[in-house]
């Protein structure tokens, strides 16, 4: 959710000005997105795909989801589709988030040809596998304004190269993913759920620090963080 919101106010363009010390409140070059009105297309319904869409949902955005298999609750989803039915749904998609597994079907199914079917004031976001999106692709929609920007938590080459200095410059929301296994304990989780809330924590006391530097832990109540443990499959 943290890519939504950064992307639909244009995060990165003030995080621009920040670090050159400019005073610029029109540094976004574009107008905000209101999520009440955006629709948002979960790929992949499962764990993570869910929660995002409950989320998503909390927000007012319209969500439509797509998958091969529906074993999860729907509720917070306004439509259900299959897979066969993505390329006539993608031009009405404000947010594309997608959380498929990497499989020989998924594997470079985000490609050019999916980017052009987008709207050009809509985003990508990919929270699944890297290898489902050909970055190359991704790079040229996002430079080419086929697509407003993108949001990734995972690349097709991980680490990315540092001779793809095109691609670290890309106009979007990079990498936030935290830990991976559960030898991370010590640096603050150890399963998936653990790391849910501790990036809440984190996004909690990053906020309001930034907001009233006093402001303790406790201006936010817990119960509002995490109002229950997730499953993921």
């Amino acid at each position: 959710m943290m890519y939504v919101l950064g992307l639909s106010r244009g995060l990165s363009y003030y995080l621009d000005v920040q670090r050159k010390a400019s005073w610029d409140k029109d540094a976004r070059q574009f107008d905000p997105v209101d999520l009440s009105r955006a629709t948002a297309f979960i790929v992949g319904v499962g764990g993570i795909g869910s929660e995002a869409a409950r989320l998503c949902h909390a927000f007012g955005m319209t969500v439509i989801g797509v998958d091969g298999r529906w074993e999860r609750d729907p509720a917070s989803y306004a439509e259900r589709h299959a897979p066969d039915e993505l390329d006539a749904l993608l031009p009405s998609a404000d947010f594309v988030i997608v959380t498929t597994p990497h499989t020989p079907q998924t594997e470079g199914m985000w490609n050019r040809g999916l980017f052009e079917l987008m709207k050009s004031s809509g985003y990508f976001i990919n929270i699944g596998r890297g290898m489902t999106t050909r970055i190359d692709d991704l790079a040229e929609a996002v430079e080419g304004g086929t697509i407003a920007g993108c949001g990734l938590d995972v690349y097709e080459i991980e680490p990315l190269p540092t001779k793809s200095y095109g691609r670290w410059r890309m106009r979007s929301l990079p990498r936030i993913s935290q830990c991976r296994t559960p030898r991370t304990f010590r640096n603050g989780c150890m399963t998936y759920w653990w790391k849910t809330r501790s990036g809440c924590r984190g996004a909690r006391d990053s906020s309001t620090w930034w907001i009233r530097p006093s402001v303790t832990s406790r201006a936010v109540p817990p119960d509002l963080l995490i109002r229950r443990r997730p499953t993921y499959r």
